[in-house]
């Protein structure tokens, strides 16, 4: 029984870890045909969607894979990601109106959530081992 875990937890790593890579490969493709001057049409603002909706698959198939705890884990780093971001962003935000500070790309409100939940993870893996 033990062997045949660890042969499922492997798999799913390595399907996780193979779809995060494609994904990530698609949107530097998707980036790049938004930003190159000769491809000007109308469904242009569409692209950054196409990994966007990848990494929403690939993340809802993993997460449907969990067992109970990972998933706890997941959904408290989700949650810590969150709130994070949102006070960075809103605390961002409110330096803008009342000081000189540059306009914020929100663009990047993505990676600062990204960059927090990985950070969730991390500290919800060693908080339950």
């Amino acid at each position: 029984m033990g062997n045949t875990d660890t042969r499922i937890k492997q798999t799913f790593k390595r399907e996780l870890m193979l779809g995060l890579v494609a994904t990530t490969a698609l949107a530097a493709l998707v980036g790049w045909a938004f930003f190159h001057p000769e491809h000007k049409d109308t469904f242009r603002w569409l692209l950054p969607a196409i990994p966007g909706l990848a990494a929403f698959g690939i993340l809802a198939l993993a997460y449907r894979r969990m067992d109970e705890v990972e998933r706890r884990i997941h959904l408290e780093a989700i949650a810590f990601g969150f709130g994070s971001s949102l006070l960075v962003c809103s605390v961002y935000g409110a330096m803008q109106l009342w000081g000189d500070w540059p306009p914020l790309n929100w663009a990047l409100a993505g990676a600062v959530m990204t960059s927090f939940w990985a950070l969730g993870l991390v500290l919800k893996v060693r908080q339950y081992r």
